[in-house]
Order: structure tokens, then sequence, then C-alpha cells
């Protein structure tokens, strides 16, 4: 996250949408135990006890979910006081924008422009941004609800990619979008004799990555260098319970009401209007930490 900011405010006029996420994913990530799976450190310090760890229930994770549904709902909710997006031609008005168009997407300016002035199509994308994201939320059925979501959203972000030059802003909420895979995904990929051979491969390679790298002691991410090893119990416990920690879900629900905070008064702010329930002299904090963010592409 630090080597990210730094390089975005070396030059921050080269950015895009897909930047600001990646680094809005990247600050709430830094309160989940992302080292637990498929890290170098889980490689080369692993025990049974960590890999039955298989469920992250925080405000932490619970944050970066609703980080990525703020970015559509309030990307949708921008759309939605544009006149050109109320008229249902503001796709027509996107693929117009020739700078940010694919050549395929100028073919179809060009050759399809009937489709693109449709007033349903034009108004099927602000409520996909709108309503998409509260299923990935249903009470019942949330497995299955959720993965055809994130089918939707896979192919809405497909269609983003080859229309318009926003490939990375594509790779990057695809990447958000696993956050959303529930557990029968990951246990059916993990399951089978293929995920057998997968894991003695890893398991294979870990081994290969001590030897030449520890000589023969133990390691622990959570240890000095100049100190003994740890116990399994003393390097896993600390780690778990610093993400789970009242103060760090305090600091994190802190930062999800600001974060809403903030997106409402941008949205107050293209229509001309104040937001009395954010002052100015609060923007220092997301300034400071970069979580500051306006979604109002198009």
């Amino acid at each position: 996250w630090v080597l990210l900011i730094s390089l975005q405010t070396r030059n921050p006029f080269v950015g895009n949408g897909g930047d600001t996420l990646l680094r809005l994913l990247l600050f709430w990530a830094m309160f989940l135990p992302l080292g637990h799976r498929w890290s170098i450190d889980n490689m080369l310090y692993s025990s049974p006890s960590r890999r039955h760890e298989d469920k992250i229930c925080s405000v932490a994770s619970a944050t970066i979910l609703f980080q990525l549904c703020f970015m559509y709902w309030f990307t949708g909710m921008a759309k939605m006081t544009s006149a050109v997006w109320q008229q249902g031609i503001g796709l027509h008005y996107a693929f117009s924008l020739q700078q940010f168009v694919s050549p395929l997407g100028q073919y179809f300016y060009v050759h399809y422009p009937q489709i693109l002035q449709s007033r349903w199509l034009g108004l099927s994308v602000p409520f996909l941004q709108l309503i998409g994201p509260l299923l990935v939320f249903s009470p019942f059925w949330t497995k299955q609800i959720r993965l055809v979501a994130i089918v939707i959203f896979g192919v809405f972000h497909l269609a983003i990619a080859l229309m318009f030059y926003a490939y990375f802003f594509s790779s990057v909420s695809w990447v958000g979008w696993i956050l959303f895979l529930p557990d029968i995904f990951w246990n059916k990929l993990f399951s089978g004799p293929t995920a057998e051979r997968v894991r003695d491969l890893f398991t294979s390679l870990a081994e290969r990555i001590k030897s030449p790298l520890l000589r023969g002691r133990p390691y622990s991410p959570y240890q000095s260098l100049d100190s003994g090893p740890l116990s399994q119990s003393q390097a896993r416990i600390p780690f778990f319970k610093f993400k789970n920690s009242v103060l760090t879900n305090a600091i994190c629900f802190f930062f999800l009401c600001y974060v809403f905070l903030w997106n409402i008064k941008k949205l107050e702010e293209l229509q001309k209007r104040k937001f009395p329930y954010f002052p100015h002299q609060w923007e220092w904090i997301g300034r400071v930490t970069h979580i500051h963010q306006s979604w109002k592409m198009f």
C-alpha cells in the first residue's frame, strides 16, 4: 500500500479509477490476514492448525466488501444525477468520447448507433450498478445468488475492457470480486485428484524454498532474525488476534463511516449542494491516508 501510494503521488495525473480502487483495496487489506494462505510466509511456515482457519469474519472483512460496493453504488447514483443518463442516452455519450474508446468500441459506435441509443440499454447500466451489488447480500440462497452476481459483473467488466481503454480498471475489479466468492467455490476448486496434485506441487516447492533459505533452521515470519524460534501457537495467535482485535475493528469501522460520508459529500457536490455532516476540515484525514475517492466515470 505504501509503495503504491508513493508511485501514485509521484504522478497523480496518469491514474484512473483502477488505480484508485487498487489503492483502496490494499488499504483495507492491511487489516486482513492475507498471509494465512497462498503467501511466502505460509509456504515457509505452515502448521495444521493454520490450515483449518478457513473463514474470517470481522469489521475489516466487511469494509473491503463494502468498498467495492461503494464504487458501484455511488457511480450509479452519480449517473442518475446527469440528464444524459436520465434520458437513457448516457451509453451513447460514453462511446462518443473517442479518447477512451477502443477500436472495437469505435466500430460498435459507428455501425450500431441505434443499439447505443436504446433507452433501456442506457438505463440498464446505472440500474446494474445500483441493484447488482445488493445481490451479494441476499439473505436467501446467498452462495448461489452471489455466484450469479459475480458472473454478471465479470461479463460487465469484460465488456468495459473490450470497448474502452480500461483494461487495468477491469482487472482490478475482477480481483475485487474474488473476495465475494463463497466457500463452495473454493471447496470445489480444492477437492479432487487435480487439487491434490496441485497441493503436492506447492508443498514440494515450499520445501525447496525452505532448504536453501533457512538451512535447517525453523522459521517464523513473526520472530526477529536474532531471536530463537517460536512455537506454532506463539507464532500464530498474536498475528491472528491483532487482525481481529477490538482496536483494529474500531479503526476499520471509523474509516468505513468516513468513506461513506466522503462519497455522499462528493455526490452532493455534483448537484452543487453542500453536505453539512462532513466539514471541509475533515478532508485531511482522507488525503493523508489516501482513502479519498470520487466515482463519477462517464
